[in-house]
C-alpha cells in the first residue's frame, strides 16, 4: 500500500477513536420506551409513519429525532424552505441537568448542515421552558404565526415552532 492509504488508515482510526465520527440511525425500539417517558403514545405513533425519513441522534440516555420537513405532512404549510426538523428530543431524567440535551442538539445542528438543509426547526410547548432556553442558547428564535395544539385545543398545551438559519 501506498503512504496516502496508511494515511487515511491512521487518519480514520484517530478520529474513531477520539469519538468526533458519529453514527446515526434509524429509530428503533430502545428509542421509542425512552420516548414514553417525555411524550404521550399517540405522539411516537403518529411519528412512526416517517421512520424512513428519520434519522436518530442520541447521547447518555438522551435521543434526538431528525426528519426533513418536506417529509412530514402535517408540516409542509409552514414557510421555513430547505429544513431539517427535530421531531422529538427525548433525555431520561436521570440525565437531565448533564448537558445531554445540549450535546444532542450540537450533533442535530453537525447532521443537518452535514445533510445540506440551510434550516433546521422545532416545535416546543409554550410550557416547557426549559427546552425554550436550551434552543434560545443555540440562537433558534420563534416564528411567528405558527403555533400547535392538541386535539382538545388545551390552550396549556400549545405548541410554538423555533428555527435556526445556517450562516
Amino acid at each position: 500500500m501506498n503512504i496516502v492509504v496508511y494515511f487515511l488508515i491512521i487518519l480514520f482510526t484517530i478520529l474513531l477513536l477520539c469519538g468526533n465520527i458519529e453514527h446515526f440511525r434509524q429509530p428503533n425500539q430502545n428509542d421509542e420506551n425512552l420516548l414514553t417517558h417525555c411524550y404521550p403514545n399517540n405522539e411516537i405513533e403518529y411519528m412512526k409513519r416517517y421512520y424512513n425519513n428519520t434519522e436518530t441522534v442520541e447521547d447518555n440516555g438522551g435521543v434526538l429525532y431528525l426528519t426533513p420537513k418536506d417529509k412530514i405532512s402535517n408540516y409542509a404549510g409552514i414557510p421555513i424552505p430547505n429544513c431539517d426538523w427535530i421531531s422529538y428530543v427525548c433525555v431520561d431524567k436521570n440525565n437531565r441537568g448533564n448537558g445531554v440535551g445540549t450535546t444532542l442538539i450540537k450533533k442535530a445542528l453537525q447532521k443537518s448542515k452535514a445533510r445540506g438543509f440551510s434550516n433546521i426547526a422545532l416545535a416546543v410547548k409554550r410550557k416547557n421552558k426549559v427546552a425554550q432556553k436550551l434552543y434560545n442558547k443555540f440562537g433558534f428564535r420563534k416564528f411567528n404565526g405558527v403555533q400547535f395544539s392538541n386535539s382538545n385545543n388545551d390552550v396549556s398545551d400549545v405548541s410554538d415552532v423555533y428555527y435556526l438559519t445556517f450562516r
